[in-house]
């Protein structure tokens, strides 16, 4: 079976139209109509997107492979439960980071900022990496990385320098930037990437 065939009976196995598999990663109808036509053939980060779709493995598409196997179905199951555990623990983990930006001292916890790298690195693992939502929203995630960033950044600047009587080290500063620009791609994944 061709990669045509494949993608043909795929969609249909799954009753999907052309639109509504277009829709579903994020390209026309008219390129899915070139894909099984034989015009043109699916990029990677498409085929990875259909992959996750069909639940089939990226070999699949191969010219020799017929049928996908279960492991990888399995594998697929267990690969968007942790995916989606990992953005629900980035909404969770944003919310206290900016709660965090209004507490010094006794109260203000200090491993949020770790937590959110460590949760962004399982994330960006583990996401099928389809730039094409963040190609298309260039501009806005431009300007809400920098709101974001600059609001952060001068609301725990205020609140630093108004309990520590204006006393700022180095640590504070690099903490502040650090903790500014992790908000910011917590709250990027949240309107971005968080839908597929």
């Amino acid at each position: 079976m061709d990669l045509a065939t494949k993608l043909i009976t795929l969609r249909k196995q799954h009753q999907l139209t052309q639109s509504q598999l277009a829709d579903k990663i994020h390209v026309s109808r008219k390129t899915i109509s070139n894909w099984e036509n034989h015009r043109s053939t699916p990029d990677l980060d498409s085929l990875n997107l259909l992959c996750e779709l069909y639940q089939v493995p990226l070999d699949y598409f191969a010219a020799n492979h017929q049928n996908p196997t279960q492991p990888a179905v399995k594998s697929s199951r267990w690969h968007r439960w942790v995916l989606a555990g990992s953005y629900g623990a980035n909404l969770l983990l944003v919310a206290l980071s900016i709660y965090n930006l209004f507490v010094v001292g006794q109260d203000h916890l200090f491993f949020i900022t770790p937590l959110m790298i460590f949760n962004f690195c399982i994330f960006f693992v583990l996401h099928p990496h389809n730039a094409r939502p963040l190609r298309q929203n260039r501009l806005a995630i431009i300007t809400i990385s920098l709101v974001i960033f600059s609001f952060s950044i001068l609301a725990e600047l205020g609140i630093v320098l108004e309990v520590q009587q204006m006393n700022m080290t180095l640590g504070n500063c690099f903490g502040l930037l650090i903790h500014g620009v992790v908000l910011a791609i917590g709250f990027i994944i949240m309107l971005f990437l968080g839908k597929n």
